[in-house]
């Protein structure tokens, strides 16, 4: 008695796709973190000047499809200095301590959510139908 299992293209299919669909909900869940990222970095900066504001920046530097990458940064000189305190040609200051602690909140929060995106892949590839 020959043994036929049908659908086994179905799998196949599924499983071929999947790993370009789940880099594509990635890229997307990628771009929304660092928007949000961006945003409160840029309206936490103090307006004296300006320049923190103006110097923050963000990049796709994505290479390929299946590796989404966004880079922040700000490339202003003191900008490190209002981040981490000390002295500076206005003299010294506290500590500003908001991209750093911004950006570990939206990497844990998107450390998740790119979880839950292969665990939906992965329940739509093996789910009953």
């Amino acid at each position: 008695m020959p043994l036929r299992w049908e659908g086994l293209d179905d799998y196949r299919a599924a499983l071929d796709g999947w790993p370009l669909q789940a880099a594509m909900d990635a890229a997307v869940q990628c771009e929304r973190s660092a928007d949000k990222a961006f945003a409160t970095i840029q309206s936490g900066y103090p307006v004296v000047t300006g320049r923190l504001r103006a110097g923050l920046e963000m990049r796709d530097v994505t290479t390929d499809a299946m590796h989404p990458r966004i880079e922040l940064r700000n490339d202003v000189v003191y900008a490190r200095v209002w981040e981490s305190g000390g002295n500076s040609t206005a003299g010294v200051h506290k500590p500003g301590k908001l991209f750093v602690p911004t950006m570990q909140r939206e990497r844990r929060i998107l450390n998740k959510e790119l979880k839950d995106i292969i665990l939906t892949g992965a329940e739509r590839v093996t789910g009953d139908e």
